[in-house]
C-alpha cells in the first residue's frame, strides 16, 4: 500500500495477488487499485472524541461505554482519534489548528501515571480542575477547527 496525493484529493494504491481456482484452471491475478482515501472518516472521529471531551462531565461521561474507565476511554479515544487524524491529513491543518489539538494531548498526558489516580474517577471528571482545563482547551480546538460544540 501506498499514500499519494494528486492535487488535493489523496489516493491509497492497493496492490494485491490471488488465486483464482475454476475446475481444471489455476489462476493467478496480480494488480492495483487506487482508491481515494476517506478524509472525513478520521475527522468524524476526531470531531465525536473533542466533543466528548468540551462538553459538561456529565454528558462526558455518558459518552463512553458502560462499565469502563469512562475517563479512560474518553483520553484514550481522543488519543487513538488524533493520532489517525494527523497520521494522515496533518499538512491540512493550520499551526494554530495542530497546536490547539497537540495542547488537548498534552493536557491529558500530563495526567497520566500513578501519581494521578485521582483524576481518572468519574467525580474527578465531573469536578477536578484539571479536567476543566481540558474542557476549556478541547472548546478551544474546536473553535480553531471551525466545528461547533
Amino acid at each position: 500500500m501506498s499514500l499519494t496525493r494528486r492535487g488535493s484529493q489523496r489516493r491509497l494504491s492497493v496492490c494485491f495477488a490471488f488465486v483464482r481456482h475454476r475446475p481444471g484452471v489455476a489462476a493467478l491475478s496480480v494488480g492495483c487499485k487506487r482508491m481515494p482515501v476517506d478524509k472525513p472518516a478520521p475527522f468524524r472521529a476526531l470531531r465525536k472524541s473533542l466533543q466528548a471531551l468540551a462538553g459538561d462531565g456529565r454528558d462526558a461521561l455518558a459518552s463512553a461505554p458502560q462499565g469502563s474507565c469512562k475517563a479512560d476511554e474518553l483520553a484514550l479515544d481522543y488519543g487513538n482519534d488524533l493520532s489517525a487524524a494527523l497520521g494522515s491529513f496533518a499538512a491540512d491543518l493550520t499551526s494554530e489548528q495542530h497546536a490547539a489539538l497537540r495542547r488537548v494531548d498534552d493536557l491529558l498526558s500530563a495526567m497520566s501515571g500513578p501519581d494521578h489516580r485521582d483524576l481518572w474517577t468519574d467525580d474527578a471528571v465531573c469536578t477536578h480542575p484539571r479536567w476543566h482545563e481540558v474542557r476549556s482547551q478541547a472548546r478551544r480546538a474546536m473553535t480553531a477547527l471551525g466545528w461547533k460544540e
